[in-house]
């Protein structure tokens, strides 16, 4: 198989990804994954991984997930500080296709629709996407965590309070 072949399969193969995570996320979960992607272009990175997601969550307007973060001192800017920050601005106008998530992500996204589940939800949302990540015992959103000393079982406690709560 020649380059163009393995670009078209390649190709061929996010779109029915895409198709696949449009229908098991939320439109929030939806909008973290975008922000976790449109970070990695920004930061010229060729690959997703739990560190833009982790931006991504942070990012989420009005979610609990973030509100948990935030109460934990993790802000976007805590994680702009910590991976860094994007320097080409123009990244989602030059490259459109989708990037690759992470093995370690793949996982992550894996769990955190098993997450959803146990809880009863039929879509992954931002909380489940944070719950999954806390459970990352290595790379750089555990270093991170426990940089901050980030009290893990507490933030779990709180999502899954406010996820058993109609209307939080």
């Amino acid at each position: 198989m020649d380059w163009f072949e393995s670009a078209k399969a390649d190709l061929k193969e996010l779109k029915a990804r895409q198709e696949a995570w449009d229908k098991s996320f939320t439109r929030r979960g939806r909008e973290v994954l975008a922000a976790a992607a449109s970070y990695a272009r920004g930061l010229r990175h060729d690959y997703v991984g739990v560190e833009h997601l982790l931006f991504g969550i942070t990012e989420s307007v009005g979610g609990v997930a973030a509100r948990i973060l935030r109460k934990h001192g993790v802000s976007s800017d805590t994680v702009l500080n910590e991976f860094g920050r994007p320097t080409d601005t123009d990244a989602d106008q030059k490259r459109k296709l989708p990037l690759p998530f992470s093995p370690r992500l793949k996982s992550v996204t894996a769990h955190a629709r098993d997450e959803a589940r146990l809880i009863g939800h039929p879509c992954t949302d931002a909380e489940h996407l944070l719950l999954s990540l806390l459970n990352e015992r290595r790379g750089p959103v555990a270093d991170l965590c426990k940089k901050l000393a980030l009290d893990r079982s507490d933030a779990r406690r709180q999502i899954l309070a406010c996820a058993k709560t109609p209307g939080k």
